[in-house]
């Protein structure tokens, strides 16, 4: 999606959030050139939940630098880089003249299928921008393919990426969640979760800066941990991993999901942030044969999560029940 040239293209895909975090990588990469930062970055989609979302990943991966306009919350537009919209909202700052067509560099459009009232307001923004066009959709419609992305290059899913889940050891861990409400929350609860369960633990979060804070927390509460992420050596990594299989350590704090099958044997395992992916779900369900008996999965979940977890419910069709009290008797 980093394409030099102008190319369109269609990327057929599934619903979920995987595809917001794809092309909310891109825009910012995209944008860290000069003569990009200068044009305006379109995206077109629908629903509270989509703008909160695309919303948070844009600011969360581009920092300060970029600047985006939610016409929805914000209902006005002060020059900012990016900009968020419904089809109507967008075709209106169009035909107002506060943006100029040939200011746009980039469309992106996320599930037309979903837009309501695209035959008019759609149309009008594809008949008047002369732009690159990431267009986001499950289903190919071959009128707009040619019409409107003018033959555009087309990216499907792998296939056999609808058979991947049916392979993966997941199936064999018992899926717990903990309503935390707020991420204020977290820091006092898994101190009292690890506290409870007595047993080692692997904590996976999103950020090493994260990872950072959990480690200080817990060493507050005189709970041993070590941290693995990227920056490490081979060698730091396969120390703290020695350190955690032999019990130097009690917890494993893991600050991506970059790192191939570890091959220790965690009892338990927390999400303390659900990845912004759903495939990374899975990547800490998975730490030891799946033929062994599994560990117990425990997630972390915001008032704002609960969606998200729904959504991973589906993608792995998996029941994600609240943790119970008797946990404890299942180790």
């Amino acid at each position: 999606m980093l394409s030099k040239h102008l190319e369109n293209y269609l990327f057929e895909c599934c619903v979920g959030t995987d595809r917001l975090v794809s092309y909310s990588i891109a825009i910012v990469e995209r944008m860290k050139k000069e003569e990009t930062r200068k044009k305006k970055t379109i995206v077109i989609g629908n629903g509270k939940m989509w703008f909160y979302t695309v919303g948070y990943l844009l600011k969360t991966f581009g920092g300060d630098e970029i600047k985006v306009c939610n016409l929805v919350e914000d209902q006005t537009y002060n020059q900012e880089n990016i900009i968020l919209g419904t089809p109507d909202k967008i075709n209106e700052l169009l035909e107002s003249g506060n943006v100029n067509c040939t200011d746009i560099n980039l469309l992106v459009v996320d599930q037309p299928d979903e837009l309501s009232r695209f035959d008019l307001s759609m149309h009008a923004i594809l008949r008047n921008v002369n732009c690159q066009i990431f267009w986001f959709s499950s289903k190919r419609n071959d009128f707009t393919n040619e019409i409107y992305l003018k033959s555009p290059i087309v990216i499907e899913p792998l296939q056999d990426e609808k058979s991947t889940n049916q392979n993966l050891g997941y199936i064999y861990s018992k899926h717990f969640y903990i309503d935390v409400e707020k991420e204020s929350y977290k820091p006092e609860t898994l101190p009292d979760l690890l506290d409870y369960i007595s047993a080692q633990c692997a904590i996976y979060c999103n950020t090493y800066e994260r990872a950072i804070e959990i480690s200080r927390a817990l060493e507050r509460e005189h709970h041993t941990a070590h941290c693995l992420h990227n920056e490490m050596s081979d060698s730091e990594i396969e120390q703290k991993i020695n350190d955690f299989r032999n019990a130097i350590v009690q917890n494993l704090i893991i600050s991506n999901y970059k790192f191939p099958k570890l091959n220790f044997n965690p009892k338990i395992t927390v999400n303390y942030d659900l990845p912004w992916q759903n495939d990374k779900y899975v990547k800490c369900c998975c730490l030891r044969s799946k033929y062994e008996p599994r560990s117990i999965h425990i997630s972390f979940v915001r008032n704002e999560d609960k969606l998200k977890l729904k959504e991973l419910e589906r993608y792995y069709s998996l029941s994600i029940d609240e943790c119970p009290m008797d946990i404890i008797e299942m180790i």
